[in-house]
C-alpha cells in the first residue's frame, strides 16, 4: 500500500544456518592463511641433527682438502725426514770428531809426559870471566831470538788473536821433577804503539821478581853482573818462599824491537830467557836450593782491526807468552807439604807474571789518558 513503511521481518534478520555454515568455513579459511604465514615449528632434534650433518659435511671437505694438498706437496714431507736423517749423521760426525779430538790430546799429552823435551831449549855455559861471559850472551842473541820467534808463532799459528787464550798444562817425572807449561795470548787495545807494550813489558821483566813477591810473598835476591841496558843480559834470583825452601833461578834475556825479522815481517817486540846450564862463576848448589829452569818467549805483534772500523791514532796489540819451567826435584830432606806447597807455587807464579805485565801496560794507558 502507498504509504505505508515495510520493515524487515525477524527472519529476514536472522542468518540461515547455511549461511552460518558458509561463514564458519570462511573465516577457518583465513585463519589457515594466517597459520601459514606463521613459521613453522621443528623439535629441537631435528635442528640439531641438521647442524651436525652440516658439520660433518665441513669436516668431509676440509679432510679431502689436506689429502689434496699431501699430494699435490709430497717433496715438503720428504724434506723433512730427510733434514731429521741429516741432523742425526751431524750429531755422530761431532760426536766422533769429538772422540778423535780427545785422543789426539790424549796422544800429545802423553807424549810430552813421556818425553818431556824443552822445545826452546839452548846449552848455554858461561865463564868466569865477565867479558867472555857478556861475548857469549851476545853470540847467542840472533839465533835466539830468531828460533824463539819461529815457535811461537808456530804455537799460535790457527789460533786469533782476537780472542783471549790461556792454556796451563803440568806433569811430574819418574825422577820426582815437575814441568809446567804455560801459554796465554792477552789483548791491548787503543795503545800507543807496538814499541811503547815493548817498553813496558821490558820494565814488567825488570821488576818481575820483586812484582811477584808482592803477589805471592815470594822474596827475592837479583844479582847480575852485565848491564841490563844491552840485548843480551844474563840475572840470577834467589827466592825463598813462604814454608823457607830456597829456590834458585838462573837466567840468561834476550830481547829486540825490529820493524822486521827473519820470520815476521812487521814490528814486532820480543823477550826471550833461557836457564843456564852451567856458570862457572855462580855454581848451583842444589844440596841447599832447588834449582828452576825456565824457557819463555814473550812476543808482541800489532793485531789488525775490521775494515769497518774507524781510523784512529792507537792500535790494537796481542802480547803472546809461552813458557817451559822445569822444578828440580829437591836433593835434601823437604816434607811432602813442603814440596807440593813448591810445585802448586809456579802455575800462580806464571799467572802473576801475566798480570805484571798487563799492569805496566795499563798503567801507561792511563798516564796516556790523563794528558789528552
Amino acid at each position: 500500500m502507498r504509504g505505508r513503511k515495510t520493515t524487515p521481518s525477524s527472519l529476514d534478520a536472522a542468518p540461515t544456518s547455511s549461511e552460518s555454515d558458509d561463514e564458519g568455513v570462511a573465516n577457518a579459511s583465513a585463519a589457515g592463511e594466517v597459520s601459514r604465514k606463521r613459521r613453522p615449528y621443528r623439535s629441537t632434534y631435528y635442528v640439531r641433527k641438521a647442524e651436525i650433518s652440516s658439520l660433518q659435511e665441513q669436516i668431509d671437505a676440509l679432510t679431502k682438502r689436506i689429502e689434496q694438498l699431501k699430494d699435490e706437496q709430497p717433496v715438503t714431507i720428504k724434506d723433512v725426514e730427510r733434514a731429521r736423517e741429516e741432523n742425526a749423521t751431524l750429531h755422530h760426525s761431532l760426536a766422533e770428531s769429538d772422540l778423535v779430538l780427545a785422543r789426539a790430546h790424549s796422544l800429545i799429552l802423553g807424549e810430552l809426559a813421556t818425553y818431556p823435551r824443552n822445545p826452546l831449549a839452548m846449552t848455554i855455559r858461561l865463564p868466569a870471566d865477565a867479558d867472555d861471559r857478556q861475548h857469549t850472551l851476545d853470540d847467542l842473541l840472533v839465533a835466539k831470538l830468531d828460533t824463539s820467534t819461529q815457535f811461537v808463532l808456530e804455537r799460535i799459528k790457527y789460533l786469533s788473536l782476537d780472542q783471549c787464550h790461556r792454556q796451563v798444562q803440568s806433569f811430574s817425572t819418574p825422577e820426582g821433577d815437575m814441568m809446567l807449561i804455560q801459554s796465554d795470548i792477552t789483548s791491548f787495545n787503543d795503545v800507543e804503539s807496538v814499541q811503547q807494550v815493548f817498553e813496558d813489558v821490558q820494565l814488567a821483566y825488570a821488576h818481575r821478581e820483586f812484582k811477584i813477591w808482592e803477589h805471592l810473598g815470594v822474596s827475592s835476591i837479583c844479582d847480575t853482573d852485565t848491564d841490563q841496558r844491552r840485548p843480551a843480559t844474563h840475572v840470577r834470583y834467589l827466592s825463598s818462599i813462604p814454608g823457607g825452601v830456597d829456590i834458585e833461578v838462573n837466567l840468561a834475556q834476550f830481547q829486540r824491537f825490529a820493524e822486521s825479522s827473519t820470520h815476521l815481517n812487521e814490528p814486532h817486540g820480543v823477550i826471550v830467557v833461557e836457564s843456564i846450564d852451567e856458570d862457572a862463576l855462580y855454581p848451583y848448589q842444589p844440596e841447599f836450593r832447588v834449582r828452576v829452569d825456565v824457557s819463555a818467549v814473550v812476543l808482541m805483534v800489532e793485531r789488525p782491526r775490521p775494515p769497518t772500523q774507524a781510523k784512529s791514532d792507537s792500535i790494537d796489540v796481542s802480547l803472546i807468552r809461552w813458557a817451559f819451567t822445569h822444578v828440580h826435584n829437591p836433593q835434601f830432606p823437604v816434607t811432602p807439604q813442603m814440596k807440593q806447597e813448591l810445585l802448586d807455587l809456579y802455575p800462580r807464579w806464571g799467572d802473576a807474571l801475566r798480570k805484571i805485565m798487563v799492569e805496566h801496560v795499563e798503567a801507561r794507558q792511563r798516564q796516556r789518558g790523563q794528558k789528552s
